[in-house]
C-alpha cells in the first residue's frame, strides 16, 4: 500500500494535467483564438433565412484516454496480490482509458447553431458555430466574418 499511494497520487495529478490540455475553447461567433487576433477578415452583410440547433461533437484526443488509463492502472494495481496485481493494473488501464475517452468526448461536446444566411448577391451559405450569447432570428441582418481559417456570424 505504501508504494501504490504515490503511484495513485501521481496518476491523479497527471490525469488532471492531461485533462486540462483538452480543448475547451469556445466556438461561438464572439470568441476568437489567439492566432486569429489581429488577422484581417472579410466582412459580408447577409440576412438569416434559417436556424437549426445542432450538436458540435466533442474531441476524441489522447488526453482523456491516457489520463484515464493511468488512473485505472493505479487503481487496478491494488487488486489482488502477486500476478493478480499486474492483471488488475492491465484491466484497470483498459477500463480507465475507455472511460477517460468518453469523459473527454462528453466534456468537449457543445450546443451549436446551423445558421443559413443569404448574402446581398443572392448566394446562400450555412455556417455552424457554438451557441453563444448572441441572439439570432430568421430575417435578422447579420455580418459574416471570414478569414484566419474560420467563418462566424455576428448580429449587425
Amino acid at each position: 500500500m505504501k508504494k501504490t499511494l504515490p503511484l495513485l497520487l501521481s496518476a491523479v495529478i497527471l490525469s488532471s494535467l492531461l485533462t486540462g490540455c483538452t480543448s475547451t475553447e469556445s466556438l461561438s461567433g464572439s470568441s476568437y483564438s489567439r492566432s486569429a487576433a489581429r488577422q484581417p477578415q472579410t466582412v459580408q452583410y447577409a440576412t438569416i433565412v434559417g436556424i437549426k440547433p445542432v450538436t458540435i461533437e466533442g474531441t476524441d484526443g489522447s488526453a482523456g484516454s491516457m489520463g484515464g488509463g493511468l488512473l485505472g492502472a493505479a487503481v487496478g494495481s491494488n487488486i489482488g496480490g502477486g500476478n493478480g496485481r499486474l492483471v488488475g493494473a492491465a484491466a484497470g488501464a483498459i477500463v480507465g482509458a475507455v472511460a477517460g475517452s468518453a469523459v473527454e468526448h462528453s466534456a468537449t461536446t457543445r450546443n451549436g447553431l446551423e445558421i443559413v444566411v443569404r448574402y446581398e448577391n443572392g448566394a446562400q451559405q450555412a455556417i455552424v458555430q457554438e451557441q453563444g450569447n448572441d441572439v439570432f432570428a430568421v430575417g435578422q441582418q447579420v455580418q459574416v466574418f471570414s478569414g484566419a481559417g474560420t467563418t462566424r456570424v455576428r448580429p449587425f
